[in-house]
């Protein structure tokens, strides 16, 4: 029976190209890593809300209100978003107060999506407006989102 001898050179050589691999596969990430991705979805349906004229909404405890439409079923006259009592949005730019102004591009619908970043802190008590004449059909749409 004859034995395994081993050479000391390539013994050396060997373990070296061995730590070297693993070193460079570790250092790539590749084979390591798990890529990750972030996913946003929308609100929940619960959370989706529609304020009809003439019923003002109270905006629930660690809750923020945000606006995504306002307008009006016919098209005469402008809808307007009060918060506290306070005129905050028009959904037309002609409408002459102190508020956020939008307009809808096209004149076939008088509802229109809201101006990006407008919320309402819990607590507020919001309600929608209408000028010129009945109905007064004002509507406004968002959702709520966590504090």
């Amino acid at each position: 029976m004859k034995m395994i001898q081993f050479h000391p050179a390539s013994l050396l050589l060997g373990l070296a190209v061995g730590v070297g691999f693993v070193m460079l596969t570790s250092q790539t990430g590749a084979l390591t890593t798990i890529p990750t991705m972030r996913v946003e979805a929308g609100p929940h349906p619960r959370d989706m809300i529609q304020i009809n004229e003439g019923t003002p909404y109270v905006v629930p405890p660690g809750k923020y209100f945000v606006l995504t439409g306002l307008g009006r079923i016919e098209q005469a006259g402008s809808a307007i978003l009060r918060v506290n009592g306070q005129a905050e949005v028009s959904s037309f730019v002609n409408f002459g107060n102190n508020g956020v102004y939008w307009s809808s591009s096209q004149n076939t619908t008088s509802i229109v999506a809201a101006p990006n970043g407008f919320t309402a802190h819990w607590g507020s008590t919001l309600e929608v407006v209408t000028t010129g004449t009945a109905p007064h059909d004002g509507r406004a749409w968002g959702y709520l989102a966590d504090r």
